[in-house]
């Protein structure tokens, strides 16, 4: 089985606090803008977001 770290596999935590992991790292994820975006990208995956609907969310 590959090394998580090495293959750039991530894992994400959407409940509670926002986190996220490449391997055994836990990644900074910016400033709450730019978390706010990233968290509305990850609960709507697979499908695509407006420009307008990523503002509303800001």
């Amino acid at each position: 089985m590959p090394d998580q770290a090495a293959s750039g596999t991530l894992r994400f935590e959407v409940l509670g606090p926002l986190r996220a992991w490449r391997g055994e790292s836990e990644l900074y994820l910016g400033q709450a803008q730019q978390r706010i975006v990233l968290s509305a990208l990850l609960l709507h995956a697979n499908h695509p977001l407006s420009r307008e609907q990523l503002m509303k969310a800001v």
